[in-house]
């Protein structure tokens, strides 16, 4: 039995070696003789392509802390931050049907989570009037949303119970992912 099992080995070392040996048969360097490219060996895996571009409306999450200044932090928020309650912060217009389709979803999140999580929401068209106009609540959500770089409706932003921002997104979400980063603030 040893003798066969030497036998295998040996033809198997023989026939690799004549597979890679001589100058039989070679190329010139840089490619085969009509210039096209060499064949992949056979099993190999195909050439790996370019990550595709992230078009995610998720935005970076650095886990830093809700703004919470007497200046700029509506009381709404304010209170929650000080009880330690966990919040989802919305930031909508009420005339955008995006904004109305965004706040069906978070509506359903929040009714299955309902003790677990807050909903603050913000319609920032108050914001848009100047001068004397503007009451001094609008100014104190304009100077929130510059501080937060809310450009851009619907924004939502989820606060844990430590008072940081775990997660935030521009535009639409759906209530799957907002169910499970409402988990994850609240676990």
């Amino acid at each position: 039995m040893r003798r066969i099992a030497v036998a295998v080995v040996i033809a198997t070392l023989i026939l690799a070696s004549v597979g890679c040996g001589g100058n039989e048969g070679a190329q010139p360097a840089g490619g085969t003789a009509g210039g096209e490219a060499p064949a992949p060996p056979p099993g190999a895996a195909p050439a790996a392509e370019a990550p595709a571009e992230d078009r995610s409306a998720t935005e970076t999450v650095s886990f830093e802390p809700f703004p919470n200044s007497a200046e700029m932090t509506p009381d709404a928020i304010s209170s929650r931050l000080k009880a330690r309650q966990p919040m989802i912060v919305f930031f909508f217009e009420k005339a955008q049907k995006t904004s109305n389709d965004q706040r069906a979803e978070i509506d359903a999140v929040v009714k299955k989570y309902r003790g677990l999580i807050d909903l603050v929401a913000f319609d920032v068209s108050s914001t848009t009037a100047k001068g004397t106009e503007q009451t001094e609540a609008a100014k104190q959500l304009s100077r929130l949303i510059n501080t937060l770089g809310v450009t851009f409706t619907p924004y939502v932003i989820i606060v844990d119970e430590a008072g940081t921002m775990t997660w935030r997104a521009r535009g639409p979400v759906d209530k799957a992912l907002l169910e499970r980063e409402v988990l994850r603030a609240t676990n």
